[in-house]
Protein backbone atom coordinates (compact mmCIF):
# COMPACT_ATOMS: atom_id res chain seq x y z
CA UNK A 1 0.00 0.00 0.00
CA UNK A 2 1.28 3.44 -0.87
CA UNK A 3 0.79 6.32 1.49
CA UNK A 4 0.40 9.85 0.15
CA UNK A 5 0.63 12.22 3.05
CA UNK A 6 -0.33 15.83 3.33
CA UNK A 7 0.54 16.91 6.85
CA UNK A 8 -1.19 20.27 7.21
CA UNK A 9 0.62 22.54 7.39
CA UNK A 10 3.43 20.31 6.17
CA UNK A 11 1.44 19.71 3.01
CA UNK A 12 1.25 15.94 2.98
CA UNK A 13 -2.05 14.05 2.94
CA UNK A 14 -3.19 10.44 3.22
CA UNK A 15 -3.95 8.62 -0.02
CA UNK A 16 -6.39 5.75 0.41
CA UNK A 17 -5.25 2.23 -0.60
CA UNK A 18 -5.68 1.41 -4.25
CA UNK A 19 -6.14 5.00 -5.38
CA UNK A 20 -3.61 6.33 -7.89
CA UNK A 21 -2.35 9.75 -6.91
CA UNK A 22 -2.33 12.29 -9.70
CA UNK A 23 -1.18 15.84 -9.27
CA UNK A 24 -2.02 16.99 -5.77
CA UNK A 25 -3.51 20.36 -4.85
CA UNK A 26 -0.97 21.42 -2.26
CA UNK A 27 -2.21 23.54 0.61
CA UNK A 28 -0.16 25.80 2.85
CA UNK A 29 2.12 27.12 0.12
CA UNK A 30 2.06 30.54 1.77
CA UNK A 31 2.44 29.26 5.34
CA UNK A 32 5.64 28.72 7.31
CA UNK A 33 6.68 27.45 10.73
CA UNK A 34 9.81 28.87 12.37
CA UNK A 35 11.33 27.78 15.70
CA UNK A 36 11.63 30.69 18.15
CA UNK A 37 13.27 31.17 21.51
CA UNK A 38 10.49 33.36 22.89
CA UNK A 39 7.63 35.72 22.09
CA UNK A 40 9.54 39.00 22.18
CA UNK A 41 9.19 41.54 19.36
CA UNK A 42 12.75 41.12 18.12
CA UNK A 43 12.53 37.34 17.95
CA UNK A 44 9.17 37.56 16.19
CA UNK A 45 10.56 40.00 13.60
CA UNK A 46 13.43 37.60 12.88
CA UNK A 47 11.05 34.65 12.52
CA UNK A 48 8.72 36.58 10.20
CA UNK A 49 11.56 37.32 7.80
CA UNK A 50 12.77 33.72 7.94
CA UNK A 51 9.24 32.47 7.31
CA UNK A 52 8.85 34.89 4.41
CA UNK A 53 11.98 33.49 2.79
CA UNK A 54 10.63 29.96 3.24
CA UNK A 55 7.39 30.93 1.52
CA UNK A 56 9.16 32.61 -1.39
CA UNK A 57 11.16 29.43 -2.00
CA UNK A 58 8.12 27.20 -1.61
CA UNK A 59 5.96 29.28 -3.97
CA UNK A 60 8.68 29.63 -6.60
CA UNK A 61 10.00 26.09 -6.42
CA UNK A 62 13.68 27.06 -6.32
CA UNK A 63 16.06 28.19 -3.57
CA UNK A 64 18.04 30.24 -6.09
CA UNK A 65 15.15 32.69 -6.32
CA UNK A 66 16.43 34.40 -3.15
CA UNK A 67 19.57 35.47 -5.03
CA UNK A 68 17.66 37.46 -7.66
CA UNK A 69 18.62 41.14 -7.23
CA UNK A 70 15.03 42.27 -7.85
CA UNK A 71 13.79 39.96 -5.12
CA UNK A 72 16.46 40.76 -2.56
CA UNK A 73 15.03 44.26 -2.32
CA UNK A 74 11.71 42.69 -1.22
CA UNK A 75 13.04 40.36 1.47
CA UNK A 76 12.48 42.84 4.27
CA UNK A 77 8.76 43.23 3.52
CA UNK A 78 7.55 40.04 5.14
CA UNK A 79 5.85 41.81 8.04
CA UNK A 80 3.73 43.92 5.65
CA UNK A 81 2.52 40.76 3.85
CA UNK A 82 1.74 38.78 7.00
CA UNK A 83 -1.89 37.73 7.25
CA UNK A 84 -1.82 35.94 10.60
CA UNK A 85 0.50 34.29 13.10
CA UNK A 86 0.30 32.18 16.22
CA UNK A 87 2.67 30.58 18.69
CA UNK A 88 2.51 26.84 19.19
CA UNK A 89 4.49 24.39 21.31
CA UNK A 90 5.52 21.06 19.82
CA UNK A 91 5.70 18.32 22.47
CA UNK A 92 8.46 15.79 21.80
CA UNK A 93 9.51 12.52 23.41
CA UNK A 94 11.40 13.25 26.59
CA UNK A 95 9.16 16.10 27.67
CA UNK A 96 10.66 18.96 25.61
CA UNK A 97 8.26 21.32 23.83
CA UNK A 98 10.03 23.68 21.40
CA UNK A 99 8.14 26.85 20.53
CA UNK A 100 7.12 27.48 16.92
CA UNK A 101 5.77 30.60 15.28
CA UNK A 102 3.27 29.65 12.58
CA UNK A 103 2.87 32.29 9.88
CA UNK A 104 0.46 32.81 7.00
CA UNK A 105 1.27 35.32 4.26
CA UNK A 106 -1.12 36.85 1.70
CA UNK A 107 -0.93 34.61 -1.41
CA UNK A 108 -1.74 37.30 -3.98
CA UNK A 109 0.87 39.65 -2.54
CA UNK A 110 3.57 36.97 -2.50
CA UNK A 111 2.81 36.01 -6.11
CA UNK A 112 2.87 39.69 -7.10
CA UNK A 113 6.35 40.11 -5.58
CA UNK A 114 7.62 37.05 -7.46
CA UNK A 115 6.07 38.27 -10.70
CA UNK A 116 7.56 41.77 -10.34
CA UNK A 117 10.98 40.23 -9.77
CA UNK A 118 10.66 38.07 -12.88
CA UNK A 119 10.84 35.00 -10.65
CA UNK A 120 9.16 31.67 -11.41
CA UNK A 121 5.91 30.73 -9.72
CA UNK A 122 4.87 27.13 -9.14
CA UNK A 123 1.12 26.63 -8.82
CA UNK A 124 -0.67 24.58 -6.18
CA UNK A 125 -1.19 21.60 -8.50
CA UNK A 126 2.03 19.63 -8.12
CA UNK A 127 2.99 16.11 -9.21
CA UNK A 128 3.45 13.48 -6.50
CA UNK A 129 7.04 12.36 -5.93
CA UNK A 130 7.80 8.75 -5.03
CA UNK A 131 10.59 8.65 -2.42
CA UNK A 132 12.41 5.30 -2.38
CA UNK A 133 15.34 5.91 -0.05
CA UNK A 134 17.44 3.28 1.69
CA UNK A 135 19.97 3.35 4.49
CA UNK A 136 23.29 1.65 3.73
CA UNK A 137 25.26 0.11 6.55
CA UNK A 138 25.52 -2.93 8.78
CA UNK A 139 26.29 -5.15 5.84
CA UNK A 140 23.20 -4.34 3.85
CA UNK A 141 20.42 -1.92 3.02
CA UNK A 142 17.13 -1.13 4.74
CA UNK A 143 14.23 0.86 3.33
CA UNK A 144 13.23 4.15 4.93
CA UNK A 145 9.59 3.16 4.59
CA UNK A 146 6.41 4.78 5.79
CA UNK A 147 6.18 5.02 9.57
CA UNK A 148 9.91 5.17 10.41
CA UNK A 149 11.62 8.19 12.05
CA UNK A 150 13.91 8.71 9.05
CA UNK A 151 10.89 8.64 6.76
CA UNK A 152 9.31 11.36 8.89
CA UNK A 153 12.37 13.51 8.12
CA UNK A 154 11.79 12.97 4.40
CA UNK A 155 8.11 13.85 4.68
CA UNK A 156 8.76 16.99 6.71
CA UNK A 157 11.44 18.13 4.26
CA UNK A 158 9.15 17.50 1.31
CA UNK A 159 6.27 19.29 3.01
CA UNK A 160 8.41 22.33 3.73
CA UNK A 161 9.01 22.65 -0.01
CA UNK A 162 5.41 21.97 -1.02
CA UNK A 163 6.06 18.54 -2.52
CA UNK A 164 3.33 15.87 -2.34
CA UNK A 165 5.42 12.89 -1.24
CA UNK A 166 4.74 9.17 -1.61
CA UNK A 167 6.54 6.57 0.46
CA UNK A 168 6.41 2.80 0.07
CA UNK A 169 5.21 0.65 2.91
CA UNK A 170 7.73 -1.75 4.41
CA UNK A 171 8.28 -4.73 2.12
CA UNK A 172 6.38 -3.25 -0.80
CA UNK A 173 9.42 -2.74 -3.04
CA UNK A 174 12.43 -5.08 -2.83
CA UNK A 175 15.66 -3.61 -1.51
CA UNK A 176 18.71 -4.80 -3.43
CA UNK A 177 22.44 -4.21 -3.03
CA UNK A 178 22.83 -3.08 -6.64
CA UNK A 179 24.32 0.41 -7.16
CA UNK A 180 21.73 3.08 -7.85
CA UNK A 181 22.84 4.05 -11.33
CA UNK A 182 19.20 4.30 -12.36
CA UNK A 183 15.74 3.90 -10.86
CA UNK A 184 15.29 0.17 -10.15
CA UNK A 185 12.53 -1.36 -12.33
CA UNK A 186 10.53 -2.49 -9.31
CA UNK A 187 10.62 1.06 -7.92
CA UNK A 188 9.54 2.52 -11.26
CA UNK A 189 6.64 0.05 -11.41
CA UNK A 190 5.52 0.89 -7.87
CA UNK A 191 5.72 4.61 -8.61
CA UNK A 192 3.66 4.17 -11.77
CA UNK A 193 0.97 2.27 -9.87
CA UNK A 194 0.91 5.07 -7.31
CA UNK A 195 0.46 7.71 -10.02
CA UNK A 196 3.77 9.46 -9.28
CA UNK A 197 5.16 11.79 -11.93
CA UNK A 198 8.65 11.81 -10.41
CA UNK A 199 10.77 9.23 -8.59
CA UNK A 200 13.67 9.81 -6.23
CA UNK A 201 15.66 6.60 -5.70
CA UNK A 202 18.56 7.19 -3.34
CA UNK A 203 20.76 5.72 -0.64
CA UNK A 204 22.14 7.42 2.47
CA UNK A 205 25.44 6.36 4.03
CA UNK A 206 27.33 7.44 7.13
CA UNK A 207 31.05 7.97 7.41
CA UNK A 208 32.06 9.06 10.88
CA UNK A 209 30.58 12.49 11.48
CA UNK A 210 29.58 13.02 7.84
CA UNK A 211 26.66 11.52 5.92
CA UNK A 212 26.10 11.42 2.18
CA UNK A 213 22.94 10.79 0.20
CA UNK A 214 23.07 10.07 -3.52
CA UNK A 215 20.73 8.67 -6.10
CA UNK A 216 18.67 9.29 -9.19
CA UNK A 217 15.79 11.71 -9.72
CA UNK A 218 13.52 10.77 -12.62
CA UNK A 219 10.99 13.38 -13.75
CA UNK A 220 8.50 11.95 -16.23
CA UNK A 221 11.07 9.44 -17.43
CA UNK A 222 14.03 11.84 -17.70
CA UNK A 223 16.62 10.90 -15.05
CA UNK A 224 19.57 12.74 -13.54
CA UNK A 225 21.93 11.92 -10.71
CA UNK A 226 21.70 14.05 -7.59
CA UNK A 227 23.56 14.00 -4.28
CA UNK A 228 23.72 15.80 -0.96
CA UNK A 229 25.69 15.74 2.28
CA UNK A 230 25.10 16.66 5.90
CA UNK A 231 26.52 16.47 9.39
CA UNK A 232 24.12 13.63 10.21
CA UNK A 233 21.64 11.40 8.42
CA UNK A 234 18.74 13.80 8.88
CA UNK A 235 20.70 16.74 7.47
CA UNK A 236 21.77 14.71 4.43
CA UNK A 237 18.19 13.59 3.77
CA UNK A 238 16.83 17.13 4.10
CA UNK A 239 19.42 18.47 1.67
CA UNK A 240 18.66 15.64 -0.78
CA UNK A 241 14.99 16.61 -0.78
CA UNK A 242 15.96 20.27 -1.22
CA UNK A 243 18.03 19.41 -4.30
CA UNK A 244 15.19 17.31 -5.73
CA UNK A 245 12.70 20.12 -5.07
CA UNK A 246 14.94 22.61 -6.90
CA UNK A 247 15.05 20.29 -9.93
CA UNK A 248 11.28 19.81 -9.89
CA UNK A 249 10.68 23.53 -9.52
CA UNK A 250 12.93 24.20 -12.51
CA UNK A 251 10.81 21.75 -14.52
CA UNK A 252 7.32 22.90 -13.53
CA UNK A 253 7.47 26.51 -12.27
CA UNK A 254 6.76 29.27 -14.79
CA UNK A 255 7.64 32.93 -15.14
CA UNK A 256 4.66 35.18 -15.81
CA UNK A 257 5.08 37.75 -18.58
CA UNK A 258 2.88 40.79 -17.86
CA UNK A 259 3.96 42.26 -21.20
CA UNK A 260 2.49 39.25 -23.03
CA UNK A 261 -1.12 39.39 -21.83
CA UNK A 262 -3.56 37.55 -24.07
CA UNK A 263 -7.12 36.26 -23.90
CA UNK A 264 -7.99 32.58 -24.22
CA UNK A 265 -11.36 30.87 -24.31
CA UNK A 266 -11.20 27.59 -22.37
CA UNK A 267 -14.00 25.07 -22.89
CA UNK A 268 -14.04 22.23 -20.35
CA UNK A 269 -16.27 19.18 -20.67
CA UNK A 270 -17.04 16.59 -18.01
CA UNK A 271 -18.28 18.86 -15.20
CA UNK A 272 -20.84 16.66 -13.49
CA UNK A 273 -21.46 18.44 -10.19
CA UNK A 274 -21.05 21.68 -8.28
CA UNK A 275 -18.06 20.09 -6.56
CA UNK A 276 -16.42 19.52 -9.96
CA UNK A 277 -17.11 23.13 -10.92
CA UNK A 278 -15.61 24.48 -7.69
CA UNK A 279 -12.56 22.22 -7.96
CA UNK A 280 -11.97 23.29 -11.56
CA UNK A 281 -12.18 27.00 -10.72
CA UNK A 282 -9.78 26.61 -7.81
CA UNK A 283 -7.36 24.69 -9.98
CA UNK A 284 -7.42 27.20 -12.83
CA UNK A 285 -7.01 30.14 -10.45
CA UNK A 286 -3.90 28.48 -9.00
CA UNK A 287 -2.06 28.16 -12.33
CA UNK A 288 0.88 30.58 -12.39
CA UNK A 289 0.12 32.15 -15.80
CA UNK A 290 -3.57 32.84 -15.15
CA UNK A 291 -3.95 36.53 -14.35
CA UNK A 292 -7.76 36.56 -14.51
CA UNK A 293 -10.63 34.18 -15.30
CA UNK A 294 -14.33 34.79 -15.92
CA UNK A 295 -17.03 32.13 -16.29
CA UNK A 296 -18.95 32.98 -19.46
CA UNK A 297 -21.04 29.86 -20.23
CA UNK A 298 -22.59 27.07 -18.18
CA UNK A 299 -23.82 23.91 -19.87
CA UNK A 300 -25.24 20.63 -18.45
CA UNK A 301 -21.73 19.12 -18.29
CA UNK A 302 -19.60 21.94 -19.66
CA UNK A 303 -18.08 25.23 -18.51
CA UNK A 304 -16.55 27.95 -20.66
CA UNK A 305 -14.08 30.46 -19.20
CA UNK A 306 -12.39 33.54 -20.59
CA UNK A 307 -8.85 33.62 -19.28
CA UNK A 308 -6.25 36.35 -19.32
CA UNK A 309 -2.81 34.77 -19.55
CA UNK A 310 0.48 36.41 -18.65
CA UNK A 311 2.56 34.28 -20.98
CA UNK A 312 2.39 32.01 -23.98
CA UNK A 313 -0.42 29.60 -24.76
CA UNK A 314 2.08 26.77 -25.12
CA UNK A 315 3.39 27.34 -21.58
CA UNK A 316 -0.19 27.47 -20.34
CA UNK A 317 -0.91 24.11 -21.99
CA UNK A 318 2.19 22.70 -20.30
CA UNK A 319 0.91 23.93 -16.94
CA UNK A 320 -2.47 22.33 -17.59
CA UNK A 321 -0.81 19.02 -18.40
CA UNK A 322 0.78 18.70 -14.95
CA UNK A 323 -2.56 17.53 -13.55
CA UNK A 324 -4.09 14.18 -14.51
CA UNK A 325 -7.58 15.59 -13.94
CA UNK A 326 -7.52 17.89 -16.96
CA UNK A 327 -7.01 16.39 -20.40
CA UNK A 328 -6.15 18.85 -23.14
CA UNK A 329 -7.78 17.93 -26.45
CA UNK A 330 -5.94 18.67 -29.69
CA UNK A 331 -4.30 21.89 -30.77
CA UNK A 332 -5.80 25.32 -29.97
CA UNK A 333 -8.01 26.82 -32.67
CA UNK A 334 -8.94 30.42 -33.44
CA UNK A 335 -12.62 31.40 -33.44
CA UNK A 336 -13.46 35.04 -34.22
CA UNK A 337 -9.87 36.12 -33.41
CA UNK A 338 -9.97 34.37 -29.99
CA UNK A 339 -7.84 31.32 -29.24
CA UNK A 340 -9.98 28.41 -28.02
CA UNK A 341 -8.67 25.46 -26.02
CA UNK A 342 -10.73 22.32 -25.51
CA UNK A 343 -10.22 20.20 -22.41
CA UNK A 344 -11.93 17.48 -20.38
CA UNK A 345 -12.22 17.28 -16.60
CA UNK A 346 -11.85 13.97 -14.81
CA UNK A 347 -13.41 13.83 -11.36
CA UNK A 348 -10.85 12.90 -8.69
CA UNK A 349 -12.90 10.43 -6.67
CA UNK A 350 -11.41 9.14 -3.41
Amino acid sequence: MNALLRLAPLLLCLCLPGVAARAADVGGLFDAAVPVSGQGAGERARAVQEGFRQVLVKASGQRSVLALPALQAELGKGDALLGSFKYESQPRPGGSAPLLLRLSFHPASVRAILNRAGAPVWGASRPPVYLWVVREGGGGRSLLGFGTPAADVLLEAAGARGLPALLPAAGEVPVTDAPLATVPPAVADAATRAGARAVLAAAVTGNGGRHRAAGVLSIEGVAERIEAAGADEGAALRELVQVAADRLGARYAMVARPDQLQAVRLRVAGIGSLEDHAALERWLAGLPLVKDLVLVEVGPRERVFMLTLAGSIERFRQAMATDGRLTVGGEPVVEDTTTVIEAGWTTATP
